[in-house]
């Protein structure tokens, strides 16, 4: 098939778009002229600008749903030439509805823990594939060897992951988050509540110990679904990954190793049985993968490490750099922040405050004009940042919305043994090789 993908930097798309192409379709993709870090899964593929017309003998399109209420003339076109045109969770849906599908959810945790289950799944030769929001940074394609397995990203946010056939399922976590679509923690409880008991027969769901109150009354409706617990107090518990700093980021390993273990399985397994083939697995994980935008080292120049973080929930920031203190003991945490949508920064205000404040140098910036298009009038990152100065000092943590003045000012700041983050799940992750140039002609 000839596929157009609509949107196709994005974090999903452009690992679909490589899904799709190793799977031997002819793939084109339009976007903003703009890099992401995505760009390796994309260099084989022609990206036309997002003003273009359709391409001729389109068979399928896919478009972002960011873009879906968007005015975009090659969707429009195809609309009118009725070409199949499908948002990305439609095309996901499409995908699990033909393999044995695990999902990856949870308010965070979902990317690390899906690239660790690819990276298991291809170790151990598993006929299947795999869709998720980054990509190994030895791995410039999606990991696609076959139609048995799929293992995707499923993202609660706007109910996508509801779409899904999924016979495994994976909660790293419930937390509050997209509050431009859920009104409260409850109402992302009750999505999780409807994904769950709506699982295929005799599904298998992997949860997390912090939510085993909410999973045991749910069970009641789906008697059929067999849960198992990891985590704190549980036989799968984060000893068996002791070489990680961070008992968070263990958990997501020890996640993706339960859900290989039961493809391996095939799904057939008892306690022994599952305890023996994820001691096995685990085995594999000698040492950390190395995920693009989690906590990736980019760069290393002149005593100074150059770090990029896609962290842009409180949670996330906390874990990314309370794991990057117990790495770096002796260095300063220099965060350069890009709050990501209008309506997450102020509804989760203070847990914001709190997490960016563990940083020693903190340069926040003006919140992300992403395609989703949450963006206030009045800049949100003014509210976030006089919270952290209710806490600290002014001269530590700045507000710099303008680029060209931030970079003025993290090239002359840096010294010799610091560490330097771009965190957010804006695009400030290029601002690492303008730092650099700058930092040269000091």
């Amino acid at each position: 098939m000839r596929i157009l993908l609509i949107g196709i930097k994005g974090t999903g798309m452009s690992h679909l778009a490589s899904f799709l192409k190793k799977g031997g379709h002819e793939i084109i993709g339009m976007d903003v002229d703009e890099d992401f870090f995505t760009s390796p899964l994309l260099s084989s593929i022609p990206i036309l600008p997002l003003s273009s017309s359709l391409p001729d003998e389109i068979d399928l399109l896919i478009y972002s749903s960011a873009f879906e209420k968007r005015s975009i003339r090659a969707m429009d076109e195809a609309r009118k030439g009725q070409i199949l045109s499908l948002s990305y969770p439609e095309m996901l849906r499409e995908l699990s509805l033909a393999r044995l599908t695990a999902g990856i959810s949870g308010t965070h945790g979902k990317t690390t823990t899906a690239a660790v289950s690819s990276y298991l799944m291809e170790k151990l030769g598993i006929k299947g594939g795999s869709i998720y929001g980054s990509f190994l940074k030895d791995k410039k394609t999606s990991y696609h060897s076959g139609d048995d397995y799929l293992l995707i990203e499923a993202c609660e946010y706007q109910e996508h992951f509801l779409l899904y056939s999924l016979s495994i399922l994976v909660i790293t976590n419930i937390e509050f988050d997209h509050p431009d679509y859920f009104k409260d923690i409850s109402a992302v409880r009750e999505a999780f509540h409807k994904r769950f008991v709506s699982l295929e027969r005799n599904a298998v769901v992997i949860a997390h110990s912090s939510i085993k109150a909410l999973v045991d009354v749910w069970r009641e409706e789906r008697k059929d679904i067999r849960v198992i617990y990891y985590g704190m107090n549980t036989s799968y518990d984060v000893d068996s990954l002791a070489f990680f700093m961070s008992r968070k980021i263990a958990e997501d390993y020890i996640a993706a190793s339960l859900c290989v273990s039961l493809m391996s399985l095939k799904l057939e397994f008892d306690e022994k049985t599952l305890m023996d083939e994820f001691k096995k697995i685990t085995s594999l994980l000698d040492v950390p993968c190395q995920i693009a935008a989690r906590n990736e080292v980019v760069k290393e120049q002149d005593g100074i490490v150059y770090i990029d973080e896609y962290a842009h929930h409180p949670s996330e920031i906390r874990v990314s750099i309370e794991n990057l203190r117990m790495r770096y003991p002796e260095s300063r945490l220099v965060v350069i922040f890009m709050p990501h949508t209008s309506s997450r920064t102020e509804a989760l205000l203070d847990d914001f405050a709190s997490s960016l404040s563990l940083s020693d140098i903190l340069l926040l910036q003006s919140v992300y004009s992403s395609a989703r298009g949450d963006v206030s009038s009045y800049d949100s990152s003014r509210l976030l940042i006089e919270r952290i100065w209710e806490k600290k000092s002014r001269d530590n943590y700045l507000y710099i919305p303008n680029e060209a003045e931030c970079l003025t000012f993290v090239s002359s700041f840096l010294k010799r043994g610091d560490v330097c983050i771009t965190m957010g799940a804006g695009n400030n992750r290029f601002l690492i090789d303008k730092i650099i140039e700058l930092k040269e002609k000091l």
